[in-house]
């Protein structure tokens, strides 16, 4: 499993309800997008917010976010995102109540 965390710049003066708004609008492209396990929303401060994705593998990810939508994504937002990739080997789920170990990919 590949963890990714997809980093940009928010435009100046743009509320969590805009924001949250737009990312609304993303939920169709995501939902049942292949190799996508888990995507979380989140805002770090007033200038910066991620995607934070799990997939099953790292070409997973690179398709998801590919050249076309680096390209897409700087357009809209003035800025090209960051993208970092992590291992993940391990996830606590309390809601389920689970652990799951992932082979390396």
């Amino acid at each position: 499993m590949i963890s990714e965390i997809v980093s940009f710049k928010i435009p100046t003066g743009m509320s969590r309800e805009e924001i949250l708004e737009d990312a609304k609008t993303t939920i169709e492209r995501w939902s049942n997008y292949p190799g996508l396990l888990r995507k979380t929303y989140v805002r770090a401060d007033e200038t910066t917010c991620m995607g934070i994705y799990l997939w099953e593998s790292k070409d997973d990810a690179q398709n998801g976010h590919d050249e076309a939508w680096l390209a897409r994504a700087e357009e809209k937002w003035g800025n090209k995102p960051t993208i970092t990739y992590y291992d993940a080997f391990m996830e606590l789920d309390n809601r389920l109540g689970q652990v799951y170990e992932f082979p390396e990919d």
